[in-house]
């Protein structure tokens, strides 16, 4: 739900819901997955998942910014870091050892 609202107020709805649209081969907008975040389920489906991360990605993902990267991490997915799934923290956890690591 933060993510797809970031990356509305740094972008604009148009081009969220083009990428969303163009990730999904037009089944889903950028109005549906807020709908679904904002109702009581709150929680996309895999297949969800799978547009949203395909529309944020790519050559012009919403996150190409080192800020805009930075504010992700630090205000939405560190906060939640405890809800997340094995695997991402796995990822996560891995890529800072990765970091923390002398290359060369």
């Amino acid at each position: 739900m933060q993510v797809i609202d970031y990356a509305i107020s740094v972008h604009g709805q148009g081009l969220v819901d083009d990428h969303i649209k163009s990730a999904s081969q037009g089944a889903a907008t950028v109005e549906n997955i807020r709908a679904v975040l904002y109702s009581q389920q709150q929680t996309l489906t895999g297949d969800q998942r799978v547009v949203v991360a395909r529309a944020a990605g790519g050559k012009n993902g919403w996150f190409k910014s080192v800020g805009d990267m930075e504010h992700v991490a630090k205000e939405i997915l560190a906060p939640n870091f405890a809800g997340v799934t094995e695997g991402f923290k796995a990822r996560v956890n891995n890529l800072l050892i990765w970091a923390q690591t002398v290359h060369g």
